[in-house]
């Protein structure tokens, strides 16, 4: 779906379409001097955008004014439009891109600008059928809710075998960091020093699973949430084209840990349906061998791998975990933070304000506590009734955007820590905070709320906040240090490390210290990256 970016009437109508209220949309341009007239553009995120695959590059956009100054020419240039603030929201970014065929070159050359987003509800699979889409759109405009904004469907006869998103990336510290993988660089296959055909599952959020035969990994393109029952369709018609076009015959099922995935079942349904062995993979240590597996990395590494959920080996969930790997012997968990009961569920999970309890009651910080439910929070958790265990860096972001009054409901995955980065990214005066001994959180909040007491600037404490996580990854990796050889390497990984600011900021304080650090650059850090390291676990034994 297309529209004008710089009609706000226009957007909102786009907005209601697909039912997508808080993120932010994509704009195609025709050049990447067009997009240097909106936003800032180093060499290497033009590089990127002019490559074949034509992805989505989160860029910095510019402030809007009716002028924008070449430094190189020393020219003023006119802006005769400014992009509507209801496209990118709250974003520090706008997320460009340059067209990838025909007809939208010429569309862009004869409308300029327009945001470009998939045809489909946000949430549901993409859709490539043009009588189903002419209906959907029927309905939507028969509500009445567009107003008066005009809707047509522009089609064609020839038939779409294979729905793909677009490619979304950054260029991090010039580092590649994909936020999704799909059109233009999926079914690429990636190098990795792993013999035999396996096939793996991966997880059930940004799905993806991974084929490996004769060195090469095969990971699928992002397949969505598997919560829903047109993803789930989606993915196993995905693994059964992929097998059937690279001939695929795995000798070998690796699934995720955790007993309640969909693409674990599939996993399950999968190895007995072929009497095929089947293994299990802890989910953050997958995070970790994926990097390792990426960047065929020997020898000792400390992999840190922090996310919002993953079912760990004690049956609790983890999500701020530290692993000593050393090369093919061993996998040890050495540090996380302060494990802290929360109300368990999927709306345990998206509501802050019910995890921002939580976390003070555990730290005894009741006083600190204003909300009206707080009583029936603390009981619950108190009776351990409908309660998890959590050491999870996901669920803390969440807890102090709330706490800052950022935002207090997660309405799709990872909006709190977003929001936060977003508000942190509007300064560079930081308010400094540090964690306690063994991954306390005590100190963080009672310092937080300190600031918030003396009127200290919410944009300076966020920053403070994600610095004080990275103080804390350098922290724990000089601990180890000693234990990591000459080449002193440290993986980042898990969708925490989404977040340019932290990921910026680690990179500088470690590299500054010694260490080599690596990231994921072919696949992203987040759950869409795991499926390869659940096979490179398999292939060194671990878990066994």
């Amino acid at each position: 779906m297309a529209c004008d970016p710089f009609n706000k009437d226009t957007v909102a109508a786009l907005r209601m379409l697909k039912h997508r209220e808080a993120k932010a949309f994509a704009v195609m341009f025709e050049s990447v001097d067009q997009i240097k007239e909106y936003s800032y553009v180093n060499e290497e995120e033009a590089r990127v955008l002019e490559s074949p695959a034509r992805p989505i590059v989160l860029v910095r956009r510019k402030s809007q004014k009716s002028t924008s100054y070449n430094k190189e020419e020393k020219t003023f240039t006119h802006l005769k439009k400014e992009i509507a603030g209801n496209v990118y929201l709250n974003s520090p970014d706008i997320g460009a891109m340059l067209p990838c065929n025909p007809l939208q070159m010429m569309l862009i050359k004869e409308c300029g600008p327009l945001i470009m987003t998939s045809g489909n509800a946000s949430g549901d699979v993409l859709e490539i059928d043009n009588d189903r889409m002419l209906n959907w759109l029927k309905e939507r405009v028969d509500t009445g809710e567009l107003g008066d904004v005009p809707v047509a469907l522009l089609s064609h006869n020839r038939r779409i075998l294979r729905p793909m998103d677009d490619s979304v990336m950054k260029i991090v510290r010039g580092r590649q960091q994909f936020i999704r993988r799909g059109r233009g660089h999926v079914p690429n296959p990636i190098n990795v020093d792993i013999k035999g055909e396996l096939f793996a599952a991966g997880g059930d959020l940004k799905a993806s699973f991974c084929y490996v035969k004769n060195g090469l990994a095969y990971v699928s393109q992002y397949l969505g949430d598997l919560e829903s029952v047109s993803c789930q369709k989606f993915y196993k018609n995905e693994m059964a084209a992929m097998e059937q076009i690279f001939e695929f015959s795995p000798k070998e099922i690796v699934t995720d840990l955790h007993p309640g995935y969909f693409s674990g079942q599939v996993g399950i349904d999968t190895a007995h349906k072929k009497n095929l062995p089947i293994k299990q993979v802890q989910h953050h240590k997958a995070h970790v061998l994926s990097v390792i597996a990426e960047h065929n990395l020997k020898g000792t590494v400390l992999g840190f791998a922090f996310d919002g959920t993953g079912f760990g080996d004690d049956k609790t969930i983890w999500g701020s975990e530290v692993f000593f790997y050393d090369s093919e012997i061993s996998m040890e968990r050495v540090a996380h933070l302060k494990p802290f009961k929360l109300i368990g569920g999927d709306e345990g999970a998206k509501n802050c304000d019910t995890i921002l309890v939580g976390m003070l009651h555990n730290n005894g910080l009741d006083n600190l506590i204003e909300n009206d439910n707080a009583e029936l929070i603390k009981a619950a958790i108190d009776n351990n009734i409908n309660v998890i265990t959590s050491t999870s860096m996901g669920r803390l972001f969440d807890g102090v955007s709330a706490m800052l009054d950022i935002c207090h409901y997660n309405s799709y995955e990872g909006q709190a820590p977003i929001e936060l980065e977003n508000i942190a990214s509007k300064t560079e005066e930081v308010y400094p905070l540090c964690f306690g001994e063994n991954g306390s959180t005590e100190e963080i909040f009672l310092e937080i709320a300190n600031a918030i007491s003396h009127n200290v600037p919410k944009e300076q404490i966020a920053r403070g906040f994600i610095y004080a996580v990275a103080d804390y990854i350098l922290e724990i990796a000089s601990i180890y240090s000693g234990k990591l050889g000459d080449d002193k390497q440290i993986v980042l990984s898990g969708g925490t490390f989404l977040n340019r600011i932290l990921l910026e900021r680690a990179i500088e304080l470690l590299e500054a210290d010694g260490f080599k650090v690596y990231i994921s650059e072919q696949l992203p850090p987040g759950d869409g990256g795991i499926c390869l390291g659940q096979i490179k676990a398999v292939s060194l034994g671990i878990n066994d």
